[in-house]
């Protein structure tokens, strides 16, 4: 059965990616819509971001209408894998009742959060010109390896979000990283993506 329409199925896109909504359009909207329309395949209707009380991601959504479901499903899957998706997202059929009617995990990146304290990010703090001597260095000596793709600012704490092929190559390398700096073991390192196979 479909859940848009005769010949169209309504599909949700949930991302298990800690990103901004002006990137999540770059990374993911746009270039997914293009692929879509360009197959015949189906378009996208909308997104949205889900967001903590404390004002983190905590995951995005993307609303999708499908042509073609048999082809369509995993033609998004292929095009999601190769834009980046992070493990732990899923691709859900949704039925004429706006219910889950099938289920698919995505997604082989995974994630690494690095937490450090807020004031560090204020230029008058001590530790303000090594964090971001630390920082240029992950964002531009590891570029094979990982990449920063989102971040968020707490009133205490802070976070920046870190993807790559391995959660656990990612941690290691950031945590090398740290060894060299007098705050490094004021820093908190977390996995925020399932691991392995």
């Amino acid at each position: 059965m479909s859940g848009a329409g005769e010949n169209e199925w309504f599909v949700l896109i949930n991302l298990n990616h800690k990103i901004n909504p002006l990137d999540r359009g770059d990374r993911y909207e746009d270039p997914l819509d293009d692929a879509l329309q360009d197959a015949g395949l189906g378009e996208l209707n909308g997104g949205g971001t889900a967001i903590s009380d404390t004002g983190e991601v905590t995951s995005s959504d993307i609303e999708l209408t499908l042509y073609d479901l048999q082809n369509g499903v995993p033609f998004v899957i292929a095009v999601l894998t190769e834009l980046g998706a992070p493990k732990g997202s899923k691709l859900v059929v949704m039925n004429e009742e706006n219910e889950p009617q099938q289920e698919f995990h995505i997604g082989t990146v995974e994630g690494v959060a690095l937490r450090i304290k807020s004031d560090w990010l204020d230029e008058s703090s001590p530790h303000a010109e090594d964090f971001n001597t630390l920082l240029e260095e992950l964002m531009t000596q590891h570029t094979e390896d990982f990449e920063l793709q989102g971040s968020w600012e707490g009133e205490d704490f802070s976070e920046l979000y870190f993807y790559g092929a391995s959660a656990a190559k990612i941690r290691n390398t950031i945590e090398s990283s740290l060894k060299n700096y007098s705050f490094g073991s004021k820093c908190e390192l977390r996995i925020i993506t399932p691991v392995g196979e």
